[in-house]
């Protein structure tokens, strides 16, 4: 078990290490956790009952405040503008693609499982991410 675990522990390491990955000119690693957090937008939209475009503008306000707020906060020093408009679509992507597939899909047994599910990714992978940034920069 514990060779299991060190080399969980290398392979981690060895994948912070490659820049490349979280960041891109205009899709980057980072690109999952926006498209998620668009689903779980859609799902919250869905679920309360707003129209599409509702929704769309208010998931389109929030991706676009939070790269807004990186900004500001200078959370993404080096991060190309090209990369922060390629963050907003694939977060609308995520919208879309959420809002559309319950309104084909709609399974009450799942819907839960689904937004958890997603919220323990969407986690995992800002955990990496902050720690690659703490790396490099």
């Amino acid at each position: 078990m514990r060779d299991i675990l060190v080399y969980i522990h290398r392979m981690s390491r060895k994948f912070l290490k490659r820049r490349s990955t979280w960041r891109g000119t205009y899709i980057d690693l980072w690109s999952v956790p926006h498209v998620i957090s668009g689903v779980v937008l859609g799902y919250l939209a869905y679920f309360s009952s707003l129209s599409f475009w509702n929704g769309f503008w208010i998931a389109l306000s929030v991706g676009i405040g939070w790269e807004l707020f990186e900004r500001i906060t200078r959370l993404s020093r080096t991060e190309a503008y090209t990369n922060s408009l390629g963050d907003i679509v694939c977060a609308q992507a995520g919208f879309v693609a959420a809002f559309l597939l319950l309104q084909k899909f709609n399974n009450p047994a799942t819907e839960k499982f689904v937004v958890i599910a997603l919220c323990i990714i969407f986690g995992i992978l800002c955990l990496l991410g902050f720690r690659a940034f703490k790396y490099y920069g």
